[in-house]
């Protein structure tokens, strides 16, 4: 494989340079995806979950009218 730097086009240092500069910013590119989508997922469960406990809450309300209706008509 040919590379800048061998075809003469740049020296060897900036060639050493710039795949430095392109592996850090692979690596930052990197944790900077997995931060959003970390970020992501948090923030959906979270939501999900609030959800999740009012859908509970309302059904265990209507569930203790109910046993309060039955139990009047039954005593009347």
């Amino acid at each position: 494989m040919t590379t800048f730097a061998d075809a003469g086009l740049v020296s060897a240092a900036a060639a050493g340079t710039t795949v430095a500069w392109f592996t850090l910013a692979g690596a930052l590119g990197g944790v900077l995806v997995t931060s959003v989508v970390g970020l992501t997922t948090a923030a959906l469960n979270h939501r999900w979950q609030a959800r999740d406990a009012e859908n509970a809450r309302l059904l265990q309300h209507g569930a203790q009218v109910r046993a309060e209706r039955r139990e009047s008509y039954a005593a009347y």
